[in-house]
Formats: C-alpha cells, sequence, structure tokens
C-alpha cells in the first residue's frame, strides 16, 4: 500500500528556515476546515516550508482546498470510512489498521532519512499512535495537542475502551510535552491518564485596527455566529433563534438580524434559514474573517445545556473565541455553568455571559450589551485586552519553536 505524495499551493508568510525540522502526523492536516485543522494550519503557518512534512489521512485531506493548507510536502494514506453493513464496516476498520501500520513505518523511514528532530501530532481518531511508535522506534521525542474529548464517544465498543483507550494514556504519558486546549481538558487528561499537560488557548492573528474598530452597517442590529453548528451548540443556537424570530426584541424598539456563517447541512439550513431575520451564509475563509466580524454588534459563543453534551461543554473551547476577542466586539456567552467558555468569560470579563437556559434570560442580556450606557465599549476593550495577553497566534508561535528547539537540545 503506497502513499501519495502531494505538494500544495502556498499559502500566507513563511519565516526564516528553523534549524528544528518536525514530522506532523496526524488524521486531519493543518488546513482552513474546523476547530483543530484551523488551530493547527496557525500554530505551523509560519514554519519554514522545507523543514515540515505533513503525514494525513485521504478522507480528511481531501476535504480541504489546496489554497487551505500549509505549503509544505504532504503525504497522503487512504482511510476506508465506516460502513452500515456490519461485515463490510468490520473490514474497513481492519483495513484503516492495517494503514495505520504503514504510517508507523513510513513516518520512521522518514525520520531517519530526512533528519527530522520531533514529532507533533493531536489527538485524534488513530494516527497519534503512529506518531507516538515512530517516536519510540527512532528514539524522537513527539509533542501532542488535544483539542477535543473524544474518549466518551471513542469508547463505544470493546476494543476502544480496552485497547484504544489504555493506549491513548500511555501515548499521552510518554509524550515529551502536551497541550490541552482548557483547564478543563487539562483536569481531564490527569485525573484520567495521569498525564501532565499545559493550556493552550485558541489563537489567531491580530486584526487590522480598521476591522476591530468598524461600526456595523445600517440601523439593524446584527448578531453574528461564525462556526461549525454541531450538538455542542444547536440547542443553544436554536433558543436565540426562537427570540429573533418572536419579536421579543422588536418589543422593546430593537431590530436585529441573526447572521450564521457555517456549513449546514439541508435540514440544518431549512430549519435555520427560513425567516429574513435569520442570514444563512458560507464558511468564509480566515482571511476574510477580520472583515466578517467587522459588521456585527454582538458575537455569540452558544454552548448546549443538554445533559449528553456535557462531557465537550467541560472540556472543549470554541476555535472561535480567538477570532471573537481579536475583533473587538462585545461577545455573548450563553452556556450552562460548567461549560469551559463560560468559567474563562467569568474569570476574564470580557463578554456577557448567560448561565440561565432561558429566553428571557438571554433576551435581557442582548438588551443589556446594546443600551447599558458604556457596557459595549467596555466589553469590547476588555475583549482586546485579552486577547494580547492570551490568543495573540505571534506569541504561541514563539513559544511552540522555543519548545522544540529546548526538547532537541535536551534529547
Amino acid at each position: 500500500m503506497e502513499a501519495q505524495t502531494i505538494g500544495t499551493t502556498p499559502v500566507g508568510t513563511t519565516t526564516q528556515p528553523r534549524a528544528v525540522k518536525l514530522l506532523y502526523v496526524c488524521d486531519f492536516p493543518p488546513a482552513n476546515g474546523s476547530g483543530g485543522p484551523i488551530l493547527m494550519k496557525r500554530l505551523l503557518q509560519s514554519y519554514a516550508p522545507d523543514h515540515v512534512i505533513v503525514f494525513t489521512n485521504s478522507e480528511a485531506f481531501c476535504e480541504s482546498q489546496p489554497a487551505d493548507r500549509l505549503s509544505c510536502p504532504h503525504v497522503v494514506f487512504p482511510g476506508f470510512g465506516v460502513s452500515k453493513r456490519l461485515w463490510v464496516g468490520r473490514l474497513k476498520h481492519l483495513l484503516n489498521w492495517a494503514v495505520l501500520a504503514c504510517v508507523t513505518v513510513a513516518a520512521t523511514v522518514t525520520i531517519l532519512r530526512r533528519q527530522v528532530a520531533v514529532l507533533v501530532t493531536v489527538l485524534h481518531s488513530r494516527y497519534f499512535l503512529a506518531a507516538a511508535a515512530a517516536g519510540w522506534l527512532t528514539r524522537k521525542p513527539y509533542v501532542v495537542l488535544v483539542h477535543d474529548e473524544y474518549f466518551s464517544r471513542s469508547a463505544a465498543t470493546w476494543f476502544s475502551r480496552r485497547i484504544v483507550k489504555p493506549l491513548s494514556g500511555m501515548v499521552l504519558r510518554h509524550a515529551a510535552h502536551v497541550y490541552a486546549i482548557s483547564p478543563g481538558m487539562r483536569r481531564l487528561l490527569q485525573v484520567e491518564f495521569g498525564a501532565e499537560s499545559e493550556v493552550q488557548w485558541p489563537a489567531t492573528e491580530r486584526h487590522p485596527r480598521r476591522a476591530q474598530f468598524a461600526a456595523a452597517a445600517g440601523k439593524e442590529t446584527i448578531i453574528l455566529f461564525a462556526g461549525a453548528i454541531t450538538y455542542a451548540v444547536e440547542d443553544s443556537l436554536r433558543l436565540l433563534i426562537e427570540i429573533i424570530t418572536s419579536g421579543r426584541l422588536k418589543r422593546d424598539g430593537i431590530s436585529v438580524k441573526l447572521h450564521l456563517y457555517s456549513r449546514l447541512s439541508d435540514d440544518q439550513r431549512s430549519a435555520f434559514g427560513n425567516h429574513p431575520d435569520v442570514v444563512v451564509k458560507n464558511w468564509v475563509m480566515q482571511s476574510e474573517m477580520p472583515g466578517v466580524l467587522a459588521g456585527a454588534d454582538i458575537l455569540i459563543l452558544p454552548y448546549s445545556f443538554l445533559e449528553s453534551s456535557r462531557h465537550a461543554v467541560e472540556t472543549g473551547f470554541p476555535s472561535k473565541t480567538a477570532d471573537y476577542l481579536a475583533a473587538g466586539k462585545p461577545v455573548l456567552v450563553f452556556g450552562p455553568p460548567y461549560s469551559t467558555v463560560v468559567h474563562y468569560a467569568l474569570e476574564e470579563g470580557f463578554a456577557e455571559v448567560v448561565t440561565e437556559c432561558s429566553a428571557d434570560a438571554l433576551t435581557r442580556a442582548i438588551e443589556r450589551v446594546l443600551l447599558a450606557p458604556g457596557h459595549g465599549a467596555a466589553l469590547r476593550a476588555k475583549a482586546l485586552e485579552v486577547f494580547f495577553r492570551n490568543h495573540d497566534i505571534d506569541r504561541q508561535r514563539a513559544q511552540f519553536r522555543l519548545l522544540l528547539q529546548s526538547l532537541t537540545r535536551s534529547t
């Protein structure tokens, strides 16, 4: 089974070549996709292209466009997906594990031939196991990033509970360094696996000042949501839509439209886009995000109140938070008291926070942001302050490069 080496179109700018050569091994490539790929694209964006090699899965690779990816070489291995037919599904499952062995061998050979110094992987699906195995075989350090709490979903079968989860703990404990997306994730890794980690918040580039301070056009108030609409946000977003379409805010003289920038299924598009006050738009490139956010009056960060989503909202952290803070706009956080983003917003004071799953509470919060004297301006200033302190990607890139250099020296 042969891997296919694919070059990509250069994206963005690069810095001078670094002494540390790294191999990125993960099911998804760094790209302008959902949260994890976006975060990795941003972190590795300025790395010298001839010092990075990406090993990834064909399914995730095909979902991204050439211009979305890093400008380094990509080695793409076949992925076989899933099937509703029992025996076909089992066959594909076995084939995916066979491919993983090929990824391990190819990574080991690449490390030795190209003098790779460090491996980087994300705790997701299977490829992180290949990264750890190749690191062990070559005695090279590997760095693990943990963005999502996938253990609850991955432990559905005996194989996942008895094999994959213990192996995940072993990978984390033997990593040279582990980054966790939130304090909640950091606690989970410690409790579940005895693994130490460092919190690395989502980050992005600084938005141009003209975008930060641009006023929304027109007399209508625009509440904006940008990102994937999943089980972790859908119920809260539906309540907001209900408030807007029912005209509750208009009774207080506020004309509001909700703008949704997301990739929606046909069912979601039908459910969300059948009212003139709910404007459904397409997913936008990261380069266009500052201009999109500049046209909003309030940026909404919803999190699910459903008990079935608790595992995600207690540990995950939306990547769009960094974009919202960089925009310098009032942020409205709507989620349960135990969610990571609620904890963070209350601690840092950059948002209007609603922890009650109530249309009345959410309506009052929107009115407070728009009508309370000086409140919106205070939230804008605080958002920028928190961004520069915790979410500036230039600072994260510098710290990441220092970490890699220190790991190679210690090795």
